[in-house]
């Protein structure tokens, strides 16, 4: 059997498609299939790599589509709540000026109308702080996020799986170097790589470039072993 040599899943020696993901085959080449080493060809374009050694079967560094990702929503965030302040600004403007006409014509406030008006202008002021607040923490959290993304790589040896993750909840990063005997789970979620280990039932959210592959080979030495 041969592994395609985008995503990893197993196909037939003369397949020139890969039925998972459709990619071309090269039946040509010699690194198509996983020698008896299990050590596996595919090169990762992350930009971030961990120090190699001799028994690692495989190895990837940070999600750089994943961390465009998170930059694109922090400008999303910035412009939405940009125009979000703009509306509101304007509404406010609206109302003051409804209040000035009112005086202009009638040559004094109504009592009622006028505490209305103010009523709506303060809470129209009070969403304003809190939405200018609220956009602050999710940007914070995107930036943060951007960083550990940047930090995160992964590499597959023949004792385990060793790099760096994210928590979690929470800032900052965690290293970790884990046994396959140690790993209870491994799986996909949401663009990412996440190991449930025995180590107090910890899970490590690892966003790598080549998490799907990962996952196939870990699975694969898991089984094997």
């Amino acid at each position: 059997m041969s592994y395609c040599e985008k995503c990893g899943n197993q196909i037939s020696e003369n397949s020139k498609f890969c039925p998972g993901c459709g990619e071309q085959q090269n039946n040509n080449s010699p690194d198509a299939s996983i020698p008896a080493d299990r050590s596996f060809p595919y090169v990762s374009s992350g930009r971030s790599y961990i120090e190699t050694t001799n028994n690692v079967i495989f190895r990837t560094g940070y999600s750089n589509r994943l961390f465009t990702r998170w930059i694109i929503l922090c400008f999303i965030q910035i412009i939405s709540t940009f125009a979000a302040v703009c509306i509101i600004n304007i509404s406010i403007s609206h109302l003051e000026n409804v209040c000035r006409e009112y005086k202009k014509y009638h040559g004094r406030y109504s009592a009622s109308y006028y505490e209305t008006a103010k009523e709506v202008i303060s809470l129209l002021d009070i969403l304003r702080t809190c939405t200018v607040i609220f956009s602050i923490g999710i940007v914070c959290i995107y930036i943060i996020r951007c960083f550990q993304i940047r930090q995160n790589s992964l590499a597959v040896t023949k004792d385990g799986i060793h790099g760096i993750a994210c928590p979690s909840l929470g800032f900052g990063t965690l290293n970790f170097n884990i046994r396959f005997n140690q790993i209870t789970s491994v799986i996909v979620k949401s663009g990412h790589i996440i190991f449930t280990t025995t180590l107090s039932n910890k899970k490590y959210h690892c966003y790598v470039e080549d998490y799907v592959i990962a996952r196939q080979i870990i699975k694969k030495v898991l089984i094997e072993e």
